[in-house]
């Protein structure tokens, strides 16, 4: 149980780390009611907008491979070398110098029928139109000022995800969805209500990452005979990655549970910064109901984490293409 659950914690922050443009947030796109989770990515701290942008990238794409090489499971798969030329390509190509420059990242789950992801940037929405054939909405002076196809959901499922985008936003969320969450967000309406509080205050300090999760309303409807215990247990994960402060929150009510976790977790703060380089510093710390891991951190940390964050997204885009040419 100790490995399955620390195999979960960090899969959960790893995912947790899916552009600020100035140094507080007024306003940003919340347009699902009341949801169970709350994540915001901030791609610049990557570097690889920046001028001198070839060992961000470089980077990126030996980490790509080294998760894709990993989760092989075929003799047909590619290699290293392969793998790391295609999230090349994907990083100058389509994300930097492309039609894709994806500058922040929101995503917002409620249930299987609720949910968005959000990006915001500079989209080329003809290039895009015409790569996924999509139908596109043009005003009274015949320029292009939305799109939106259908895609296929990549779980063996026949449910579709609808995608429209503009010049500056790009929508992905369930088709069968009642909500039209473009039109939200045009709005610039903020749906999140009082439990998420937090969350905007975190977004107020232009956060490389920040998330809140309410793990007791994510499994409310689960069926829990496999859930691990610990996970069970804890009713809140909070994460706050920036050059002023790096911390996970686990919220864990009960006392039995949080002695019990956190005697798990003392020796998996090891595995934690190794998975950074060493370059974090995580430590244990414990509050009046929760667990906090936390370490000092710098611009330099900020930036180990922000790349490994976007090497796991890419590295879906990159099994996804690699799949395709088999």
């Amino acid at each position: 149980m100790k490995n399955r659950y620390t195999y979960i914690l960090l899969t959960l922050a790893v995912i947790i780390l899916l552009s600020g443009f100035s140094s507080e947030k007024d306003s940003f796109p919340a347009p699902i009611k009341e949801p169970v989770a709350a994540v915001y990515v901030n791609l610049l701290p990557s570097g690889i907008f920046d001028e001198e942008n070839q060992k961000a990238c470089e980077e990126i794409a030996n980490n790509v491979a080294k998760i894709c090489k990993m989760r092989d499971n075929n003799v047909a798969s590619l290699s290293t070398k392969e793998y790391r030329d295609i999230t090349l390509n994907i990083l100058k190509n389509s994300i930097i110098n492309g039609f894709l420059q994806i500058h922040e990242i929101y995503f917002y789950y409620k249930n299987q029928e609720e949910f968005a992801l959000i990006a915001l940037g500079e989209f080329d929405t003809l290039t895009i139109a015409e790569k996924l054939k999509a139908q596109m909405l043009f005003d009274k002076e015949d320029k292009l000022i939305k799109l939106t196809t259908t895609i296929k959901a990549n779980n063996g499922s026949n449910e579709k995800l609808l995608l429209e985008a503009s010049n500056n936003l790009l929508v992905i969320s369930p088709e069968r969805s009642e909500s039209n969450i473009f039109n939200v967000l045009k709005d610039n309406k903020n749906l999140l209500g009082d439990k998420f509080k937090t969350f905007e205050k975190m977004l107020q300090h232009n956060p490389a990452i920040s998330a809140e999760i309410d793990i007791e309303q994510l499994l409310k409807n689960q069926n829990g005979t496999n859930i691990p215990k610990p996970v069970t247990a804890t009713k809140l994960v909070r994460l706050f990655v920036a050059p002023l402060q790096n911390k996970l929150q686990i919220s864990i009510p009960k006392d039995n549970d949080r002695e019990e976790l956190k005697k798990e977790l003392q020796n998996q703060t090891i595995l934690l910064n190794s998975l950074f380089d060493n370059k974090t510093d995580y430590k244990l710390a414990e509050g009046k109901t929760s667990i906090f891991i936390e370490s000092k951190t710098d611009e330099e940390q900020v930036q180990e984490i922000s790349r490994k964050t976007m090497a796991f997204m890419l590295h879906f885009f990159v099994k996804n293409i690699s799949s395709s040419q088999h």
